[in-house]
C-alpha cells in the first residue's frame, strides 16, 4: 500500500513542468534492438531482465554488506582492546546488527527484489553511516566530524547505483548530505565549536559536494546499467526472432548482420532459387520400423541435408515432414544463387546415399526440385514472425521436385536455373511438361554433373543449427 503510494506521488511530482527532464532522465525506458518500440513483447522481456539483474545484485550487495561488517567489526574491536576505550562498543553493536541483518538475507533462499524492500536497504546503508558518526560525535565532537566512518557513506551511496533505478541512487545521495549536515551544523554552531581546520565550512563543503557528485554518477551509472540491460534483452529476443524466423539452420554471421541492419529482411523482390527436398517412399519406410528408429533416421538424414544447404549459403526456410524447403540469394544477395543451389542438391544427394550405404537410414532415396526466379521475401507476422519467398518460383520448385517421381529422376532443374549454370553442366533433357497448377509447359533438365569453380566459395567451418531431439 505504502509502495502504491509512492508511485502515485512519484508520478503527480514528475508531471510538473519544471521537473519533466529529471523525470525522464529517472524513469523512461529505453527499449533497444526491437522493430517496434510499442512491442509488448520485448518491454516484458527487458522489464524481466531488469528484475533478474536486480535480484543478482541484491546478492552481490548482501555478501559486500557481510564482508564490510565482519571487517568492521574486527577493527573496532581492535581498536577498543587496544585502547582500552568504551567507542567502540555501541558502533560494534551496529555493526553487527547490520551484519547478522545482511547474512541472514544472504542464508534465505533469494526473493524478488521489490521497490520497498530497495528503498529500505539503501536506508538502512546510509543511516549505518550516520549512526556510527553520531556515536563517535558523542564521545568527541571532533572524532565524530573527522572519523573514518563517513566514508561508508560514498560506499553505501556507490552500492545504490547496483539496484538500476537513478532515483534511488540520488535519495541515497541526499540522505547521506542531509545526515551529515545536520550533524556538522549541530556541533559546529549548537555547541558552539572553534573554527579549527576540522570544522572549517570550506572543507566541509568540499565533503558534501563529493556527497552529491557521487550521487550523480551513481544515478547515471544505474541509468546507463539499466539501458544497458534491456539493450542485452530486447537484442536477445530480437536474435531469437530472426532465428525462429530464418528456420533451424541459419548462419550466424547472417543473424548478427540482420541485427546490426546491415541485412534488410524485406519485404522486398529478390530473385532467388528455391529448392525441394523430398525423400522418397517414406509412408513405406515407417510402416515396417519402430517410430523411435523412424523420427531417428529422419532427424540424421534432415540434419545432414540441412548442413550441405547451409555449406553452401543457403538458409532452409521450412521443414516439411519428410523434406524441406531451402533458399538460396535471400536474406542475403548472392549473385551466383543458382549454381549454389545445384551445388547443394549434388552434395545431398551424395550425402543420402552415404547415408544409406551405412545403415543410417536404408534405402534412403530423395528427389530434388530447383527452379530460379523473382518472388516477394521478408518477414510476415508480427511476434511470431517467419521469414519466407512468395511467388510462383516458390509453387513451381514444388511441382518440379514432384516430378521426379513420374520421371524417374533424382535432380530436376529448369531452363532458368540452366542458363545460369552456363555450358559446362551435364544434364538430360526432358519434353516439355505441364505441371499442375501451371498452364504454360516446362522444360525439365536432369542434372547429371556440373563441375566446381572458384566463383562459390564454400563458408569455412560455419556454425550450423541442429535438429532438436526430444
Amino acid at each position: 500500500m505504502i509502495s502504491a503510494w509512492l508511485s502515485r506521488r512519484q508520478a503527480r511530482f514528475a508531471r510538473l513542468p519544471p521537473l519533466a527532464l529529471i523525470s525522464r532522465f529517472l524513469e523512461r525506458a529505453t527499449f533497444v534492438g526491437s522493430d517496434d518500440p510499442n512491442d509488448r513483447v520485448a518491454e516484458v522481456a527487458a522489464r524481466a531482465a531488469i528484475s533478474d539483474a536486480r535480484d543478482k545484485h541484491e546478492r552481490y550487495i548482501e555478501r559486500l554488506a557481510v564482508l564490510t561488517s565482519i571487517i568492521g567489526a574486527l577493527a573496532i574491536a581492535w581498536r577498543a582492546i587496544s585502547m582500552g576505550d568504551l567507542i567502540g562498543v555501541p558502533n560494534l553493536v551496529i555493526t553487527v546488527a547490520i551484519g547478522a541483518y545482511y547474512g541472514f538475507s544472504l542464508l534465505r533462499p533469494q526473493t524478488r527484489s521489490t521497490r520497498m524492500k530497495r528503498w529500505t536497504r539503501v536506508t538502512i546503508e546510509v543511516s549505518s553511516a550516520t549512526m556510527v558518526t553520531v556515536v563517535n560525535a558523542m564521545y568527541s565532537a571532533e572524532f565524530g566530524v573527522t572519523s573514518s566512518a563517513h566514508y561508508t557513506y560514498f560506499l553505501a551511496i556507490a552500492i545504490s547505483s547496483l539496484r538500476l533505478d537513478p532515483l534511488i541512487s540520488l535519495y541515497a545521495g541526499a540522505l547521506a548530505i542531509t545526515s551529515h549536515l545536520t550533524m556538522y551544523l549541530y556541533l559546529r554552531y549548537g555547541i558552539g565549536l572553534p573554527d579549527t581546520l576540522p570544522f572549517h565550512p570550506a572543507l566541509f563543503s568540499f565533503r558534501l559536494s563529493v556527497m552529491g557528485l557521487s550521487a550523480l554518477v551513481g544515478a547515471l551509472l544505474a541509468r546507463t546499467l539499466r539501458e544497458k540491460t534491456m539493450k542485452v534483452a530486447t537484442q536477445t529476443l530480437e536474435g531469437e526472432r530472426v532465428r525462429a524466423a530464418f528456420g533451424s539452420y541459419v548462419d550466424e554471421r547472417v543473424v548478427q548482420r540482420v541485427l546490426s541492419g546491415s541485412l534488410s529482411t524485406g519485404p522486398e523482390r529478390r530473385s532467388i532459387t528455391v529448392v525441394f527436398v523430398d525423400i522418397r517412399s517414406f509412408t513405406s519406410f515407417s510402416e515396417s520400423r519402430d517410430p523411435v528408429e523412424v523420427f531417428g533416421s529422419l532427424h540424421i538424414a534432415l540434419d545432414a541435408f540441412s548442413i550441405e544447404i547451409q555449406k553452401q549459403g543457403g538458409i532452409v526456410n521450412k521443414f516439411l515432414g519428410d523434406g524441406l524447403l531451402a533458399l538460396f540469394g535471400a536474406p542475403e544477395p548472392q549473385a551466383d544463387h543458382q549454381r549454389r543451389a545445384v551445388r547443394a542438391a549434388i552434395d545431398i544427394a551424395a550425402e543420402a546415399k552415404r547415408l544409406s550405404e551405412r545403415g543410417d537410414f536404408p534405402g534412403l532415396n530423395i528427389g530434388i526440385g530447383i527452379h530460379s526466379g523473382e518472388a516477394m521475401v521478408g518477414n510476415l507476422g508480427g511476434a511470431r514472425r517467419e521469414y519466407t519467398a512468395i511467388g510462383d518460383v516458390v509453387n513451381v520448385a514444388s511441382r518440379v521436385e514432384a516430378m521426379n517421381k513420374e520421371l524417374g529422376t533424382s535432380i530436376l532443374i529448369t531452363k532458368p536455373v540452366l542458363d545460369a549454370l552456363g555450358p559446362d553442366a551435364e544434364v538430360r533433357t526432358f519434353p516439355s511438361v505441364t505441371v499442375r497448377g501451371r498452364k504454360e509447359p516446362l522444360t525439365l533438365y536432369e542434372l547429371q554433373r556440373i563441375p566446381a569453380t572458384r566463383e562459390q566459395p564454400v563458408p569455412p567451418e560455419a556454425p550450423v543449427g541442429r535438429i532438436r531431439v526430444v
